[in-house]
């Protein structure tokens, strides 16, 4: 949705206003006739939320408190690709305030815009958005209007899409009507990615496997469609420019049948499309699974709460090293994978298992050296949300800056909002101590000279002594 600037009325807030004595806008990021939406920072905590102000018709009759009771539910969903709703409140002029969290990144849109992505970016995001859509309809909640715009690349990730902007069917019953006033070939005009059911006045889970894929159709052809109710005919099965990209399975077969116009005939839960994805993908099951050979130690167990740690025993002045954090929350990790993560890590030192006693959403780690021995400089965001699938990491470059004995700690906190509040407070996980021992450059050769002078004196003076014994022999 277009940003329009207009005076701000009586009903209306404006940039630098302080909502219920805690948000304070920073920012106007969408401005429509049904909702306002603004970044916000919290003046307690100095985190960044986004803030959604229902204005207009759906202020002052039931499509507040229906979409009030919609957020409600999404505290319930916890998965990375769905956007974390904080809390909701209502402000003196009757308007509604909802808090949610504020995801940092590119919108998909503007990758639509651009030209499109490549299909195996778009099985990425279609398998993470499909487990984030399973959580979430397995609570009752759908989103409704799955688009481009709805759908943000967390830090510009394409492994961490995440979900925004659910509505409700009042919501969505006044945007439809406003939308039906705007030519369909504007790309405001998001009618093109909703289910042919949908216009109908019928939005079911069914109807967001649909916008789903023709919204990563969208992103792949780098435009967006022409008409609901043949997306998957035009985009998938005609000829001409949008046929020129090559979709390989299993993500063309999927397309096909997620954007089919009949909900009979398209999967019946994300589960299935999902199930779908792993049988179809090549080499699926070799990858998920270890090899059969060797079976004594195919599988090793990484529990959940665990993580890899290698900080160096012995470090050298001015060369610097890199120091690395690893958390894996699946509950079995693979020898190869295993193997994988380790040799990601590629420090000098050994890679140690650590205990987390606690884990969240939101873990805080820090390295820390109380001397001014080590410089430390942190290569990745301290506070960073873990991964449901995948690995999260941590890095950090050392450098060594005088010889002498230095103790790194590694501190990992979680950070939990207290009482659904956005107070955040720190609850210690991990804390971990290393000895480290730095040494010149210079003291190398020595070292190497003392362990080794026996084997460099008989080399230097036997090599002469041969050499001076075949000379004579040829003479």
């Amino acid at each position: 949705m277009e940003l329009i600037v207009t005076p701000a009325k009586k009903d209306q807030s404006t940039v630098g206003d302080l909502l219920n004595h805690t948000y304070r806008l920073e920012a106007a990021l969408t401005r429509g006739k049904l909702k306002e939406t603004y970044l916000a920072r919290n003046e307690i905590t100095g985190r960044k939320f986004a803030v959604e102000l229902i204005t207009g018709e759906l202020s002052g009759n039931g499509g507040s408190l229906e979409l009030m009771n919609l957020k409600e539910k999404l505290r319930d969903v916890t998965h990375d690709a769905i956007v974390r709703y904080v809390e909701c409140s209502r402000l003196d002029d009757g308007r509604v305030v909802i808090i949610s969290e504020f995801i940092e990144g590119p919108v998909l849109d503007s990758i639509v815009r651009q030209g499109g992505m490549s299909p195996e970016n778009a099985l990425i995001i279609c398998r993470r958005l499909s487990a984030g859509l399973r959580v979430a309809h397995l609570q009752g909640v759908v989103h409704g209007a799955i688009a481009p715009k709805k759908v943000v690349l967390k830090n510009g990730d394409w492994e961490q899409p995440v979900l925004v902007g659910f509505t409700t069917n009042k919501l969505r019953t006044l945007d439809l009507v406003g939308r039906a006033n705007k030519p369909r070939n504007l790309p405001s005009n998001g009618m093109q990615y909703l289910a042919p059911e949908q216009l109908a006045g019928r939005t079911e889970p069914r109807s967001d496997l649909y916008s789903l894929g023709v919204t990563l159709l969208a992103a792949v052809h780098g435009q967006d469609p022409s008409d609901t109710t043949n997306t998957s005919r035009i985009l998938v099965n005609e000829g001409g420019a949008r046929n020129r990209i090559v979709i390989p399975e299993p993500l063309k077969s999927g397309l096909e049948k997620m954007t089919d116009p009949e909900p009979e005939r398209r999967f019946q839960s994300c589960d299935e499309l999902l199930s779908h994805i792993k049988e179809k993908t090549p080499n699926s099951s070799a990858a998920s699974s270890p090899s059969k050979r060797g079976s004594r130690s195919r599988r090793w167990k990484f529990r959940k709460g665990r993580a890899l740690f290698n900080p160096p025993k012995l470090m050298w002045v001015d060369l610097i090293e890199t120091v690395q954090l690893r958390i894996k929350v699946s509950d079995v990790l693979s020898v190869a994978e295993r193997a994988d993560m380790e040799k990601s890590m590629h420090g000098t030192g050994r890679v140690l298992e650590q205990s987390v006693s606690k884990i969240g959403l939101r873990m805080k780690a820090q390295l820390i050296c109380e001397d001014d021995l080590l410089q430390l400089k942190s290569l990745s965001s301290d506070e960073q949300d873990i991964l449901v699938s995948g690995v999260t990491h941590w890095d950090w470059a050392v450098r060594p800056a005088g010889t002498g004995q230095s103790v790194l700690t590694l501190r990992m906190t979680l950070r939990k909002d207290m009482d659904g509040k956005p107070i955040t407070t720190d609850l210690e996980a991990l804390r971990s101590v290393v000895n480290i021992e730095v040494r010149s450059p210079f003291s190398r050769p020595i070292k190497f000279w003392r362990q080794h002078w026996k084997w460099l004196v008989a080399f230097f003076v036997g090599i002469p002594s041969a050499l001076t014994a075949w000379l004579g022999l040829l003479q």
